[in-house]
């Protein structure tokens, strides 16, 4: 063989090295992202238990809070009631008074 074949098959070879090289960093840093992925997915089955935790909490602070305004609703009625009948007497009071 010719030296000047040997020296391009001398580039070639380091070039397909070099390719190599790169192919190796590239796939060093595929297996890396493909870790850090694979370690959030596996996060997803607490994140879902927590999100229904969550809902299942706010459903029963809601039942909650309508049964609170339910009685809120009562007791506001029974007080204007008594307000009401206070004020009744307190005028039948007075006009007793002034007989």
């Amino acid at each position: 063989m010719s030296e000047q074949l040997l020296i391009q098959i001398l580039e070639e070879l380091k070039e397909i090295k070099a390719e190599q090289s790169e192919m190796k960093s590239i796939h060093k840093e595929m297996n890396s992202r493909l870790d850090s992925i694979e370690a959030l997915v596996s996060d997803i089955p607490l994140i879902k238990q927590a999100v229904l935790e969550t809902r299942d909490d706010v459903k029963q602070l809601e039942t909650a809070q309508k049964s609170l305004a339910s009685e809120h609703q009562t007791f506001a009625h029974h007080f204007n009631v008594f307000d009401k009948q206070l004020v009744e007497h307190a005028i039948e009071i007075d006009k007793l008074k002034h007989r």
